[in-house]
This record gives C-alpha cells, structure tokens and sequence, in this order.
C-alpha cells in the first residue's frame, strides 16, 4: 500500500495528533453504533492481559519494563512502572498502519477524520453507569520498546507514561494510538471493566474505511 502523506496537529511537547485515525470492529453492529448513534466504550487496561480476543490481548499490559544505561553508565537499570489509578482505553491505529494488515484483524475498520474532536467528545461527556470519577482524556502513541533499552530519564513523566503507553515490538505493525482516561473509583470500589459512552447521535467525522 503506497504511502500516504499527512500533516499532524501539534498537541503537547510529546504527542503529535495525526489528521486522522483508524479503529477496527469485530463486529459489524459495533462499528453501526459508533458511526450513528456516537456509543463506544473504553476498556480497563488490565483487562486486555486476559481478554479472549486474540488481536487485543497483551498479557504484559499495564507494567513498563526498560533497559536504562544513558543516565547510568557505569551501571543497568531495570526499570518497571505500574500506574496505581485504574486506566481506560479507546485503542485506534495511526495513518501510517497497512490498512490490509489491519484488515487481517479487524473485518470492520472505520475511519476518524477528527481525532481531536472524538477526544473532546469524551471529555464532554460522562460515561454510563459508573461511580467512578474521571479525569481528562488524553491521546498518546503506543512505544514499542518494552524489555529493551531506551533513551530515557528514569525520573521524568515520559518514563511514568510507559506504563501505559509500552508494548513489546511483536505488535509495532499495529500503529497504535490511544485515547486514556484515568479513573479515580471510591474507596473500596472494584475498578469498571469497561466505561460505556453514549453520545446520542451521528459522528459525522467518521465512516467505514
């Protein structure tokens, strides 16, 4: 598949948001919902180290795992982080994917034209039948490096974010960018699997692919 040239949108001093995004479905009825009626959900980050579909399921999720020399050189620092918030996922993949690899995984792939927009949306809006109390959507591009080495502060948030954000380069063809909320649930309160989102109506910056 040739190519395509895009142009990102400058988010923060660490991500680039692309012009637009891809998401796959496995089911038809699911993507429907998404393009017409604007209903999705995001997904407990630990859950995907068990989830019974194959194309999602990363059983070293949620931990970063890295090899840290530049800022020791005389030494090698094992570094692992874990975030301590439970944290949800909407997964999508970048412009720069193989769209028939993707297909390969996902019969139904639609295509965000407003990937900002759809990160507004979530933060306008409150997700269905939940006690827990959420924070501000972010999206951040998946780092394919974990157990390897890195060029990074121990220290420095970039280092905090793989915890979430690090995924073993066996999944580098996924191209993967996420949309995270971070939750903060009651006391005593067992984390939501999913976070369900009912925008009640079309998203019209978005069709199948």
């Amino acid at each position: 598949m040739a190519a395509e040239r895009y142009r990102c949108v400058q988010l923060n001093n660490y991500m680039m948001i692309p012009p637009y995004l891809y998401k796959g479905f496995t089911e038809k009825i699911h993507a429907i919902e998404f393009l017409e009626k604007g209903k999705f959900r995001l997904g407990l980050l630990e859950c995907y180290k068990t989830i019974e579909d194959n194309n999602r399921r990363d059983e070293s999720e949620g931990q970063s795992v890295s090899i840290v020399k530049k800022y020791l050189p005389d030494h090698t620092l094992q570094l692992k982080g874990k975030h301590i918030n439970p944290l949800y996922l909407f997964c999508a993949s970048g412009p720069k994917v193989d769209l028939d690899y993707m297909k390969t995984k996902w019969p139904f792939i639609v295509k965000i034209n407003d990937p900002k927009m759809l990160k507004n949306s979530i933060n306008e809006n409150k997700p269905l039948n939940t006690k827990v109390e959420i924070g501000k959507c972010k999206i951040e591009k998946v780092r394919y490096t974990k157990g390897e080495v890195v060029d990074i502060d121990p220290n420095s948030i970039e280092a905090v974010k793989l915890c979430y954000t690090q995924k073993p380069r066996s999944y580098v063809k996924d191209c993967e960018i996420r949309y995270i909320v971070t939750a903060s649930p009651p006391i005593n309160y067992e984390p939501d699997m999913y976070l369900d989102y009912n925008l009640g109506h079309e998203i019209d910056y978005a069709s199948f692919a």
